[in-house]
């Protein structure tokens, strides 16, 4: 505590870098973030991939409120397709009006391929079309539901040529490394794939992104016909990067709300709501900052980093908290500094320990064999650390520029809320047992009834 004005200085100057490196912070739903890189079926579906290609695509699911084979119904449909097919990235629209109707062209086989019919010719019949699409096993159930109120549109997208081929060249590598091995200049190839493979998969998501909020808005204006969404894998992707935005947004400012009621209610001073608040943003931020540098991305699983650091970081400048107002309270005749030095010295091995202890609990969770789980747990690894060394730079050093503000007389005669929590306890010490061993009972016969849901 020598020089505090130094440390904040220092602790600035990583905010700074933190906040540049911030804006490299990405989420990611992708299959790359969901298995490990040894996984058999990955390796499975990319040799798939690599051999027959693929193609992403959206449907949209239209229930009209009339008959689907009515002319309202088909050219709502006819309209759809077409605002549909006008967007950049959508390289065609299969929907029910494109499907050649084999039986109502007549004539022989080899003819129907130039003389098939759609259901909008108008000589079409469109009853035995009806019947046609619900008995054919291509169209049924994928086209057209089994009760003919439901038809899909498929939105085939665009591939982007520069993506397919860092995935195509990055799967290659991969493969051969998971098989035979790679030389020093393979390696080095594979670090110039991927770091081509992350710029073109940003552009290639910032581009569905936005293709799927166009679709949405189409879809949005013919809501007054029936009921219309939107599904596929690509949707589900970009949902579920949505959802994770939503979540630190949202449990993020919960966790600060009621930390700030809180405290408020506890302390009742500025100092001590405004001192741990800054301590939880800087260890936040200062996280944040480290995730974007080492281009760690955050998924479903692990989005939740934010609050459970925001809850570490609080706990550990309470104690800080109740720990100085003790000694100040037992000791006014201490400066400033010497009651903040006193409260690290007391406080930091205990917090310590309890640090390293979450630590290892979280660090368990590479075991799991699964990588979110397993990203999950170093994020927080790291996140501890990060929240422990705040804790005891920034908050002593901040604590140690202010004036020392006396305990109340008011305050001093009070009683503890544990001094009576103490007294229950001796009074009462068989019956908490009692109550104890009822609750543990009750909770083995819980634990055997755990399930585990991983679909």
């Amino acid at each position: 505590m020598g020089k505090p004005a130094l440390v904040l200085v220092l602790i600035t100057i990583l905010c700074i870098a933190a906040g540049y490196y911030s804006r490299d912070f990405k989420l990611d739903a992708s299959a790359d973030s969901l298995l490990l890189e040894g996984d058999e079926g990955l390796r499975i579906f990319r040799e798939s991939s690599e051999r027959f290609g693929t193609r992403d695509f959206l449907f949209v699911t239209f229930i009209p409120e009339e008959d689907i084979f009515s002319d309202q119904s088909l050219n709502v449909i006819k309209d759809l397709k077409d605002e549909l097919s006008n967007l950049p990235l959508v390289e065609s629209v299969v929907s029910i009006i494109d499907v050649p109707l084999v039986k109502n062209a007549g004539g022989k086989l080899s003819d129907v391929a130039n003389n098939y019919k759609t259901l909008l010719d108008p000589d079409v019949d469109r009853d035995a079309a009806r019947q046609e699409l619900l008995d054919s096993p291509i169209y049924s159930n994928l086209i057209i539901s089994e009760d003919a109120e439901m038809t899909a549109l498929q939105l085939n997208l665009r591939n982007d040529s520069d993506y397919l081929n860092d995935q195509k060249e990055r799967n290659r590598l991969y493969i051969k490394r998971s098989q035979q091995g790679l030389t020093q200049a393979e390696q080095q190839e594979l670090d110039q794939v991927l770091e081509r493979y992350e710029i073109s998969k940003s552009r290639f998501d910032t581009a569905n992104h936005e293709n799927i909020i166009k679709v949405r808005e189409i879809i949005g204006h013919y809501q007054q016909f029936g009921e219309i969404h939107l599904g596929g894998l690509t949707m589900v992707a970009d949902d579920m990067i949505t959802f994770i935005k939503n979540d630190l947004i949202v449990f993020g400012i919960g966790v600060l709300g009621f930390l700030i009621f809180m405290l408020s209610i506890i302390f009742r001073g500025v100092r001590w709501v405004a001192l741990p608040l800054a301590s939880c943003v800087l260890a936040g931020l200062i996280m944040i900052g480290l995730l974007g540098y080492v281009g760690w991305q955050v998924t479903v699983i692990s989005s939740n980093f934010i609050s459970l650091m925001l809850i570490l970081t609080m706990s550990m400048n309470v104690h800080l908290i109740v720990r100085y107002r003790q000694l100040n309270r037992d000791n006014p005749g201490l400066s400033q500094t010497e009651l903040v030095s006193e409260t690290a010295r007391r406080m930091v091995w205990p917090c310590l320990y309890t640090a390293i202890t979450t630590m290892i609990g979280f660090g368990s969770l590479v075991v799991s064999e699964i990588k979110p789980v397993i990203d999950f747990g170093w994020m927080m690894v790291l996140g501890l650390m990060v929240t422990f060394t705040i804790s005891f730079l920034f908050f002593p050093s901040m604590l140690a520029m202010l004036n020392k503000v006396d305990i109340p007389d008011s305050e001093k005669e009070q009683t503890p809320y544990t001094a009576y929590l103490s007294k229950y306890t001796e009074r009462h010490g068989n019956s908490i047992l009692v109550v104890a061993a009822i609750m543990a009972i009750v909770s083995l016969v819980g634990i055997t009834r755990l399930k585990v849901e991983n679909s």
